[in-house]
């Protein structure tokens, strides 16, 4: 007991994978939205933004998930508490400049 069998090295992510990491939990937030009936659509840009402002070599994904939330689910939720959005919309989410777009 209480010694180190063995370590393990991990490398920090590069943006191709974070871009990957980036369209999972896109995909999972499309999933979760369509359980409501809502279709998400999201341009190439919407990734590059994300992975702009949620891209940290130290932390890893962390920052990452912190950016969706606030850039995606956050507004999305505020929509649909308005009644912008209903069961049955199709959406499409897509970059303008330093913000995000949700046309329906």
């Amino acid at each position: 007991m209480n010694r180190i069998d063995e370590m393990i090295v991990f490398h920090s992510l590069d943006r191709p994978q974070m871009g990957s990491i980036t369209k999972i939990l896109l995909g999972q937030v499309a999933d979760r939205m369509k359980g409501n009936g809502i279709t998400l659509n999201f341009e190439d840009e919407v990734v590059d933004l994300l992975i702009q402002k949620g891209f940290d070599e130290a932390l890893g994904a962390r920052p990452l998930k912190r950016s969706i939330q606030k850039l995606i689910e956050d507004p999305l939720s505020e929509h649909v508490l308005r009644g912008q959005l209903k069961e049955g919309s199709d959406v499409l989410v897509s970059r303008r400049g330093d913000e995000l777009i949700f046309a329906s």
